[in-house]
């Protein structure tokens, strides 16, 4: 799902703003767009980025790397853009396979580095269809150490943000959203039809960009970013999504590998339907372990699961409630699976709905599903990962992920069901990664994986971990979904790795 299925939701730490939408009672409102991973540097609100309209330098940087063809990259021109940061932009070709035709530009962002910097880390706060501009106005950044030593990056990956968004998108009549878990054939066919609404707006309006909207086509936009900040390799870190973006990068550019942290790994060898599988069966078992928290915070009478059931089985019976229907409790009730700390808040809203209130649900449910761009976020799901095409073989995958994970797996597939009507790609996506080209990435390399990760599972973190010939592992006890802003002990190995200090090849972490 968007924010949970190839690896989503970046990094859920709103949850101030979400708990404040669950005491009020407000729906959604504009600012849940933004996404703070870390709360060590805060960020001014006039911060804005003016993607093409660069035309000050500010404090430019010095050397150019150079193309393995021998073409040199323009290095970038920083203006400053408020709130401390700098704004530029780098133009890259929509279509590699035609490098002399049409172009678009990648917006940026950077937080200089508070001393002489050695170099620039890149950051990808995953999705896909997430912002690195945003993710870096709201106020991720680096330790303390690595911030004096580097300049942080942001960036908006091609199709999203700044960077050429798509101008597609879904619209509906109805307030509320289709079942996702259709119970007649009436049901599905509704899901077929808005699907293909979908694929045809974005065909119609995106067309020329839309084939072209691959990791692998993100990876290389990475590089030509990578030398136009004038860096001889990529240092750089990747959540969720990112990380799969880091490990398609080290693998078309090995030789140009600094520094990669893999923070919630996506595994690289699964396809699409693996990937939801995974996550389905991991969100199934994590919601069924909810009410052993019951003794710490404030539950509904009949438990978590129990409650959850029963609202859900009203809902299916009797229809939505005001903006609330079956979908919207599944989507808020994925949220806990992000971030822990946000339970108590979901218990309420849960507990509310039971006695017929629904706006706390329908704000963490809003909260969710506008955390990412959803037909940025498809776009790149559905090019990359060999998805079923046509409704039955669709309708069969949802079928059985329903089996697989009764309360979640049918939701987890059909929001996706565009995949199985989206236009395949130009060319190069993502693929299944074979243990050898993973050999490739022969650079120390953080693999960072939660104990109790829903979204990307820490069997990714280890298995990634063994592929990769100079992997360092870190795991952390935590139920979170990746780790950066949620450990002191992470970020402090973080900023080891980034001096090059010597590293244990497996660590232990707790969460803060």
């Amino acid at each position: 799902m968007r924010g949970a299925s190839i690896a989503f939701l970046t990094a859920i730490a709103l949850t101030t703003m979400a708990c404040a939408a669950v005491t009020d009672g407000q729906s959604r409102s504009e600012t849940t767009r933004t996404q703070t991973e870390s709360e060590d540097t805060a960020v001014g609100t006039d911060a804005t980025t003016q993607g093409a309209d660069v035309t000050v330098p500010v404090e430019p940087d010095t050397g150019r790397a150079v193309e393995s063809d021998g073409t040199p990259e323009s290095p970038i021109e920083w203006s400053d853009c408020g709130g401390g940061l700098q704004c530029g932009s780098v133009t890259v070709p929509v279509d590699y396979a035609s490098p002399a035709g049409a172009t678009l530009d990648i917006a940026l962002v950077r937080v200089p580095a508070e001393r002489d910097p050695i170099g620039s880390v890149f950051v990808n706060p995953g999705g896909p269809g997430a912002s690195g501009i945003e993710f870096v106005r709201g106020g991720f950044r680096l330790d303390r150490e690595s911030a004096s030593r580097y300049h942080l990056v942001g960036f908006d990956p091609r199709g999203i943000g700044e960077s050429s968004p798509l101008s597609c998108s879904v619209s509906r009549d109805d307030p509320v959203m289709p079942d996702l878990s259709p119970d007649s054939i009436e049901e599905s066919a509704e899901l077929d039809r808005l699907a293909i609404e979908v694929v045809e707006d974005c065909t119609a309006t995106d067309g020329t960009l839309l084939p072209h909207l691959t990791t692998t086509n993100v990876a290389r936009d990475l590089d030509r970013l990578r030398k136009a900040v004038g860096d001889d390799v990529l240092h750089y870190y990747g959540l969720s999504y990112g990380t799969l973006l880091a490990v398609r990068y080290g693998q078309l550019f090995p030789d140009s590998v600094g520094h990669l942290v893999l923070d919630g790994i996506v595994d690289p060898q699964a396809d699409l339907t693996d990937l939801l599988r995974q996550q389905a069966i991991a969100f199934e078992a994590g919601f069924a372990q909810l009410d052993e928290r019951c003794d710490e915070i404030r539950c509904p009478v009949d438990g978590i699961t129990a409650t959850f059931d029963r609202v859900l089985d009203r809902l299916e019976a009797g229809g939505p409630v005001g903006g609330v229907g079956a979908s919207e409790l599944v989507m808020a009730s994925l949220l806990p699976a992000y971030s822990p700390s946000i339970l108590p808040a979901y218990a309420t809203a849960l507990d509310q709905s039971d006695g017929g209130n629904y706006a706390a649900i329908e704000s963490l449910s809003d909260f969710f599903v506008s955390s990412v761009s959803f037909t940025a976020y498809a776009a790149f799901a559905c090019a990359d990962g060999q998805p079923p095409s046509g409704s039955a073989p669709w309708e069969q995958f949802a079928d059985d992920l329903a089996e697989a994970a009764p309360r979640f797996g049918a939701a987890v597939a059909n929001e996706l069901r565009v995949c199985a009507f989206w236009p395949r790609p130009a060319a190069d996506p993502v693929g299944d990664m074979t243990e050898a080209e993973l050999a490739d990435i022969d650079v120390p390399v953080l693999v960072v994986g939660n104990t109790g990760d829903a979204a990307t599972p820490l069997a990714n973190a280890e298995r990634v971990a063994s592929l990769l010939p100079d992997a360092r592992l870190v795991v952390v006890d935590t139920a979170r979904h990746t780790a950066y802003s949620g450990s002191s002990c992470v970020r402090d190995l973080v900023a080891d790795y980034l001096a090059d200090r010597p590293l244990a090849e497996l660590s232990q972490c707790g969460a803060d």
